[in-house]
């Protein structure tokens, strides 16, 4: 059988119209994917939304998040690990919140996931992000030079965080305008046993450190938490000074500061330079809730890296471990309408904050 060029290309022309009519298909209200996008402009009327959006943003610890009620973008396959963790489709052109949403916090009885989240998310921090810049660490804790980092909470999210903590003093201070975090070393500032001109240090290196910048050995400029005090009013400003506890078993805190004068002095001076901030009276106790307008104090107990295997708790577990995250939308019926904030500590959420 002979085809006629007229014949071929009729069935060319064929195949392009019905091409065009099974895409239009898809455009009818009819015949819409189920894979929702999250365009920033859609509205969602179901009842649980807030109570959805809010278990996305901050997932309760003791529940498993591989049975909240995601949308159909929500994809989790189980506890957090290496490469596998939460996240919204990514293909979808308008599909832009993905990037703001925090990743699942593993359930509390998932040890591994919770180890597994904080190393991978320390070791992923990039410059700008690190408390404690890998490039200066050495000489830092050599002279017992502090360093800390501060950002406006504005319109796009970012994280910082520290590592291989096993007895420094950390402060962290969060409202709802800006977060100022800072580290401080032990053994230079506040132990007297490894450095005799400690008490001088801790009035250089801490006490001046938080009154004015300070340039680090290595050119690295440290921002000084006095220039911001306006960013912290008593209504939306939570102030910790978390330090090392005096006894030695991590499950059995005596919440008794080591460096009694010294955190003392610290939280003095905390609290002028923030308008007199009241001073929480005691030391808080692991696993109760900090108080907004107060400046508070807490202790851990110091992972010990000159024990048997302590360094290796250090590199592949969450000991010593922190990180703050920044979600500037991503709860709310519009899905915009709440920023958040929250501080991992080890294998706890010890701070959170979301508001509008």
């Amino acid at each position: 059988m002979q085809l006629h060029i007229h014949q071929i290309l009729g069935a060319i022309l064929g195949l392009y119209v019905w091409t065009l009519y099974a895409r239009s298909v898809n455009d009818v209200p009819g015949a819409i994917s189920e894979k929702r996008s999250l365009d920033v402009e859609d509205t969602d009327t179901s009842p649980d939304l807030q109570q959805r959006n809010a278990s996305m943003l901050f997932p309760r610890v003791d529940e498993d998040p591989s049975s909240s009620p995601c949308d159909s973008v929500c994809v989790y396959t189980g506890p957090v690990s290496t490469g596998q963790k939460r996240s919204l489709v990514e293909s979808d052109p308008r599909t832009s919140l993905w990037k703001r949403l925090f990743d699942f916090w593993p359930d509390e009885n998932d040890v591994k996931g919770r180890d597994t989240f904080m190393v991978v998310g320390c070791n992923g921090l990039k410059a700008g992000e690190e408390i404690i810049p890998d490039d200066t660490q050495d000489k830092a804790k050599s002279k017992g030079e502090s360093t800390a980092v501060s950002s406006l909470l504005q319109n796009s999210a970012f994280k910082f965080g520290m590592q291989q903590i096993y007895g420094c003093t950390m402060l962290f201070i969060v409202s709802h305008q800006r977060v100022y975090l800072g580290h401080f070393w032990e053994g230079q500032n506040f132990d007297r046993s490894t450095n005799v001109n400690a008490d001088q240090s801790f009035q250089v290196q801490v006490i001046n450190f938080l009154r004015r910048d300070y340039t680090t050995s290595t050119g690295k400029q440290q921002p000084a938490l006095q220039q911001f005090a306006a960013d912290f009013p008593a209504a939306s400003t939570f102030a910790v000074i978390l330090t090392k506890d005096k006894g030695s078993d991590p499950d059995n805190p005596t919440n008794q500061v080591l460096y009694p004068a010294k955190i003392t002095a610290m939280a003095a001076e905390v609290s002028r330079l923030l308008g007199n901030l009241p001073i929480h009276d005691g030391v808080v106790p692991q696993g109760e809730a900090f108080q907004v307008g107060q400046v508070s104090t807490a202790t851990y107990v110091a992972t010990r890296k000159d024990k048997d295997g302590g360094q290796t708790a250090l590199d592949t577990t969450a000991a010593g471990h922190m990180l703050f995250e920044y979600d500037p939308q991503g709860v709310g019926k519009r899905r915009q309408e709440q920023r958040a904030w929250r501080i991992l500590w080890q294998r706890s959420q010890i701070m959170a904050d979301q508001w509008t």
